[in-house]
């Protein structure tokens, strides 16, 4: 008898990212239009005046990317080390010993539990820059849950598939077992890369690859990050950082812009850059044809509805992988907490591996909010009055990173050797001028 799983099939079909389906009504068409146009405006102003100067604006704002992803180098070669380590490593491993379930699950924790503090390490003792730590933040997470999927389903995926195969052996049964084979070396490394944190035999494919939304969105990721950049440079520090003392007026001015941007630009980035445009990206490059990332999360009127559907590819990985097991020996409401506590503690880490201070901020502030909304009044407020939550929740977050930021300067330009990675360098560091 095959052992009793706790997790339900994960189910992939052929459907489209709600933004796609917006975007090709007429209403979407003019948007799209609109912002074509309006940011080929922008860019052609920005030439002109990188013209006009000479290309000192140009000079100053390369420094910023320079500064941003130093290190770049590195960080591919870490890349590179990783995924050969999973092709000639785990994959074999887990292949042939598939039977061994629970030893291949731990494993799959203790390879990513070190891998992550390896990644930690790295950041914090090396001048790596802000771009360049996100990045390898991102990449070291993405491996990590896509190593852990492998290694749990495989074993009950091949252990499935010997019982079919004794079964119609057996009873002589007219359905023939699938064909399909349960992996492959080409199956892996399609894993490792299509937009999906969750092993399956096979995924649906588009038949063909559609460039007129490859072009459309890598320009929008485009327009993107150079207002990011533009941000970036709004609140850079001066090269005196934590040597002279900074105006109290243009410390307040940074903040504020950050705080304000942060506010549209966190909502910007994370449903049209990350879950939209760089998600779909990769789907269409690879023909992956499931491309429900997110569910229509902004017509959502509650928080713990917005929790669940904001994000599919992280939920669906943790409901699979922490709540459905948890659920059985803690109940719904501790899973819940616990599923949202750890949440928030890989944000953290993610964090400390851009910034180097580790503090448990996210960690607490996602308990907080979805026990508010689980305690709060069942009613049905308008979407603009459920949006005010959200819009003061960045504002607010957008301040508390513009301080992460000062702790990153502080780190890099007043480094003190008995510096601790839990404790905040910037208000030893920063120096200002309140008579200003």
């Amino acid at each position: 008898m095959p052992e009793k799983r706790f997790f339900k099939k994960p189910v992939f079909e052929e459907r489209e990212s709600p933004l796609t389906l917006a975007f090709e009504t007429p209403t979407g068409y003019a948007f799209l239009s609109t912002f074509v146009i309006l940011s080929l405006v922008y860019i052609i102003k920005t030439v002109a005046i990188y013209l006009l100067d000479g290309g000192i604006s140009w000079k100053e704002d390369w420094s910023v990317v320079e500064i941003g992803f130093k290190g770049l180098p590195q960080v591919a070669v870490i890349w590179i080390v990783h995924h050969v380590i999973l092709i000639i490593f785990v994959y074999p491993l887990t292949k042939e010993f598939y039977n061994y379930k629970k030893t291949l699950y731990f494993l799959s924790w203790v390879l990513h539990i070190g891998n992550v503090l390896h990644t930690g390490y790295v950041s914090v003792n090396s001048s790596l820059g802000l771009a360049t730590r996100a990045v390898l933040a991102f990449e070291t997470i993405r491996i990590w849950m896509k190593t852990i999927s492998f290694m749990r389903e495989i074993p009950n995926l091949m252990i499935e598939e010997e019982d079919n195969n004794n079964e119609y052996d057996h009873k002589k049964l007219d359905k023939q077992p699938s064909n399909v084979p349960v992996t492959s070396l080409s199956q892996f490394v399609y894993f490792l890369f299509c937009p999906t944190p969750i092993y399956a035999p096979e995924y649906p494919r588009t038949k063909t690859i559609h460039w007129g939304r490859v072009f459309l969105l890598n320009y929008i990721n485009f327009v993107i990050v150079i207002c990011g950049l533009r941000l970036v440079q709004a609140v850079r520090m001066p090269e005196t950082f934590g040597k002279e003392p900074i105006k109290l007026t243009v410390l307040i001015e940074k903040a504020s812009i950050y705080a304000i941007w942060y506010t549209i630009l966190s909502v910007t980035a994370m449903a049209i850059f990350w879950q939209h445009c760089w998600q779909n990206i990769w789907a269409e490059l690879m023909r992956f044809a499931d491309r429900r990332f997110y569910s229509d999360y902004y017509s959502c009127h509650e928080t713990a509805t917005y929790f669940r559907k904001w994000n599919h590819i992280i939920q669906g990985w943790l409901y699979r992988y922490f709540y459905t097991p948890m659920v059985p020996w803690s109940g719904t409401f501790v899973a819940q907490m616990f599923l949202l506590f750890f949440s928030g503690l890989v944000h953290d880490y993610a964090l400390f591996i851009v910034v180097g201070l580790l503090l448990p901020l996210h960690a607490i502030s996602f308990v907080i909010v979805v026990l508010l909304a689980r305690f709060a009044p069942k009613e049905n407020p308008s979407f603009w009055h459920f949006m005010n939550g959200p819009m003061a929740s960045n504002f607010i977050q957008g301040f508390g990173h513009f301080f992460m930021l000062l702790e990153f300067y502080s780190r890099t330009t007043c480094h003190k050797e008995d510096m601790s990675i839990f404790v905040p360098q910037f208000p030893s560091c920063l120096l200002v001028d309140y008579d200003s």
